[in-house]
């Protein structure tokens, strides 16, 4: 038997009712066969889900998955369950983590989740903490925002976000399809990557409404670089318009 500490990220239906979920530790992922967790009266459909941390029990048997013996949930989600907001949060969160993740940074994208998800758990200032995740889960992954080449202050005043050019650019160097940015969207965007993740969080300090604004930016920046849809992005837009 081994013992792994970490973070349930995804979970799929394996023959007929089994389930595979991916364990994400400050190492590797983790593949587990939780045999018959959808067999009737499974003491084990407890832990066919999604955005829970512990510590789980496994061996290995004749098959390529490690197996479940049980697990001592440190954290679990299931109070996120009456909030549709937060749910598509973690939806938002689990689809960026699944389609984009791609490097051996585990462990600061471990801490990163679980961080996330006690925030989360609040249920304040949940826009943020998303915003937050997606803006670190970027710098982690090594796609750099650059945020100094220009300044806000510049001759023509007009600052936009530049897909191509990774980040901020004068309006004098801005091509139709970049997008024109307001003070605050830049101070935003700044903060979020000029900082640790801490002094981060304390300097936005509460919800802003352009907080959905620079998330769809930084969603779609990782859909640009990663050739991904981002499905739940417009689930997001729709209940906060």
């Amino acid at each position: 038997m081994e013992l792994i500490k970490g973070i349930v990220v995804s979970l799929s239906k394996y023959k007929d009712n089994d389930a595979i979920i991916n364990v994400l530790t400050k190492d590797n992922i983790v593949p587990i066969n939780i045999r018959g967790a959808y067999s009737k009266n499974s003491k084990y459909l407890k832990f066919a889900h999604t955005f829970y941390e512990g510590e789980f029990e496994i061996y290995k048997g004749n098959t390529k998955y490690f197996k479940l013996r049980n697990v001592n949930i440190l954290f679990d989600s299931e109070s996120f369950y009456g909030d549709y907001s937060i749910l598509v949060c973690l939806e938002l969160i689990k689809e960026v983590f699944t389609k984009a993740f791609s490097n051996d940074e585990f462990t600061n994208n471990y801490l990163l989740l679980s961080t996330t998800l006690r925030h989360l758990s609040s249920k304040n200032e949940i826009i943020k903490y998303t915003l937050l995740y997606i803006g670190f889960f970027i710098r982690i992954s090594g796609y750099s925002i650059v945020t100094n080449r220009c300044q806000n202050n510049s001759k023509d005043g007009d600052v936009y976000f530049s897909f191509e050019n990774g980040g901020l650019v004068s309006g004098k160097f801005a091509t139709n399809s970049d997008i024109k940015l307001d003070s605050e969207e830049v101070n935003i965007l700044k903060i979020i990557f000029e900082n640790k993740y801490a002094i981060a969080a304390s300097k936005l300090s509460f919800e802003n409404n352009k907080y959905l604004s620079i998330l769809t930016i930084l969603c779609n920046f990782i859909s640009y670089y990663n050739n991904i849809n981002i499905v739940s992005l417009k689930m997001l837009e729709k209940i906060h318009s």
